[in-house]
């Protein structure tokens, strides 16, 4: 049934699809051991995500044919690995370099008895300080002048005053009690191994034991704690760092940090002790897909019903005057009525000015509407509009861009006023502009279409002042471009 859905999607959203669908999530909680398994699930749809990005590098396509390939691979490399599981209960086994960056409650350090690593055998980088000291090397292998030697870097030639050594152990494992491992352990080479080697140590295991938030607990046996007495010691390995007792060498904030010692025997086989299952909590069974309505209003679309419903509104009737407060706006064949509308809603925004005509004059050049209309004809149409206005409304205090936000069922509104209007008389006048021009029998059309949008700017009105009664409020729909004021009934 989904085929027919997923023809244009890509390997991860069919993924997701299938994991929604089924409710695959609810399914295998019911297996036990429920925080791994959806841990687990979010793995795949990682991997899912990496394929993609790899396909966007190579510049490939990406299909579902082709990620079952990729997963294929993962499985064949032993790459396709289960989540990390950070549960309560989760024990993670890290090396200690990938533990850098991380913390836990408690840190159990392991391979305390490792031997140093300061072998100087295979690939290592040497320095051109190095070379002279070298018997092996040939200062005419690396041409006329000797080796190519930069102060700076230089990303052309990344060896340039370094070069590569390769040295290699004739006796594999039987290394031991040679002359040659007798020159070795005497040569600069081991010393400068050696010294490598337990810089690196104190380094990794500053890592681990800084992973520790509560507890660090360091495993002893039989074998000595080399690794950290090398650490601790200056590289003697045979001077023990830990021991039963009370205190430690090591010191915090002037004092010497306490210990717990404890001992342990094991047998060589371990049970097996079973994960405990705790019961999940879902939410109730889903009831399918379904429509919901958007969290903001959408005012100028949806009414509310007594019931709640939302629904787009039967035609209103309108109060057309028989006449405007100006004639309607002029425009030349190849004027722009969207550009001049904006322009003279700009105007009339700035107009209550004492320079009304050189506001109209900047308005028209930033428009660039010169060559389409006469900028007196803005004044005329302004002059007229406030006029009209404070005629019919005694006008206290008018604003402009009037900010309104209201909460309906859970639902918001927000929105403008375009113009806001406080009688004397202790009224109001709500006023939503439009920018209609042309045919005038087109008003009633667009004031029905509109009349939603102001039932929605009064409820949300009344809402926000509740000491104002209904027929306090007047509402109007203001087609400028047509230089009329239509008085809605909402």
């Amino acid at each position: 049934d989904l085929r027919k859905e997923i023809i244009e999607l890509s390997s991860n959203e069919i993924l997701n699809l299938v994991l929604e669908e089924l409710d695959l999530r609810r399914i295998i909680s019911a297996w036990g051991n429920t925080a791994q398994r959806l841990e687990n699930v979010d793995v795949i749809r990682k991997f899912s995500i990496q394929y993609e990005e790899n396909c966007n590098r190579l510049h490939t396509a990406a299909s579902l044919g082709g990620f079952l390939l990729w997963l294929s691979n993962m499985q064949e490399r032993s790459e396709d690995t289960q989540s990390s599981g950070e549960g309560p209960d989760a024990v993670n086994v890290l090396t200690y370099h990938r533990s850098k960056g991380l913390e836990y409650p408690i840190v159990i350090l392991g391979n305390l008895e490792n031997n140093l690593r300061d072998q100087v055998f295979g690939i290592s980088i040497q320095p051109i300080s190095t070379l002279k000291n070298e018997d092996t090397v040939h200062k005419d292998s690396f041409g006329e002048g000797g080796v190519n030697q930069h102060s700076e870097v230089n990303l052309d030639d990344i060896l340039g005053n370094r070069w590569l050594r390769f040295w290699v152990n004739p006796y594999a494992d039987l290394f031991k009690n040679t002359e040659l491992e007798e020159r070795i352990n005497d040569s600069a080479a081991k010393k400068e191994a050696t010294q490598a080697g337990l810089s690196e140590e104190a380094r990794v295991l500053y890592v681990g034991v800084t992973r520790a938030r509560d507890y660090l607990i360091f495993p002893t046996s039989q074998t000595p704690t080399r690794w950290l007495n090398r650490t601790w010691h200056a590289g003697k390995d045979d001077f023990p760092t830990i021991e039963p007792g009370n205190e430690t060498p090591f010191v915090w904030q002037e004092r010497y940090l306490t210990k717990d010692f404890e001992e342990f025997s094991y047998g060589k086989d371990f049970g097996y002790a079973e994960s405990r299952t705790e019961n999940i909590e879902f939410i109730e069974e889903r009831k399918g897909k379904k429509s919901f309505l958007t969290y903001v209003i959408d005012i100028e679309k949806e009414i509310a019903t007594s019931d709640g419903r939302y629904l787009k509104p039967d035609a209103e009737s309108a109060t057309i005057p028989n006449n405007g407060y100006a004639p309607p706006l002029f425009l030349k064949e190849d004027a722009q009525p969207q550009r001049v509308a904006k322009a003279l809603d700009s105007y009339l925004t700035a107009a209550p000015t004492n320079d009304r005509l050189e506001v109209a004059k900047n308005i028209i050049t930033r428009y660039d509407l010169s060559e389409m209309i006469d900028y007196q004809t803005f004044v005329k149409n302004g002059d007229g509009f406030y006029d009209y206005i404070n005629k019919t409304y005694a006008v206290k205090v008018l604003l402009h861009r009037y900010p309104i936000k209201a909460h309906f069922d859970g639902r918001l509104l927000d929105s403008d006023i375009d113009i806001l209007i406080e009688t004397t008389h202790n009224s109001w006048v709500l006023i939503v502009n439009n920018d209609l021009s042309g045919d005038i029998k087109k008003i009633r059309t667009e004031a029905s279409r509109l009349t939603t949008k102001l039932s929605w700017l009064k409820k949300a009105f009344l809402k926000n002042y509740p000491t104002v009664e209904p027929t306090q409020i007047d509402t109007c729909l203001h087609f400028f471009m047509l230089g009329m004021l239509v008085k809605m009934d909402v």
